[in-house]
């Protein structure tokens, strides 16, 4: 059986999104920042999101990311 992920972008907002989505589906919520300014990993729980992923069993029922830091999603 073939199967499909679902991956959706946001607007600054990916974080709240996949916890909300947490509630509704269970499984484990995994996200990953975008690196600092630097270049070194981003703790700051409100920085932009570079990818996030809820899994139940191993596997992917949903990923999400924000835009970029600095990119026009006006006409996205």
């Amino acid at each position: 059986m073939k199967s499909t992920t679902t991956y959706l972008h946001f607007n600054g907002n990916c974080r709240t999104a996949m916890a909300f989505y947490r509630e509704c589906f269970g499984g484990e919520l995994e996200v990953m920042a975008y690196p600092d300014a630097s270049g070194k990993p981003n703790t700051d729980p409100k920085a932009p999101v570079q990818h996030s992923m809820i899994a139940q069993s191993g596997h992917a029922l949903l990923m999400a990311s924000d835009y970029p830091p600095g990119s026009d999603t006006s006409s996205q």
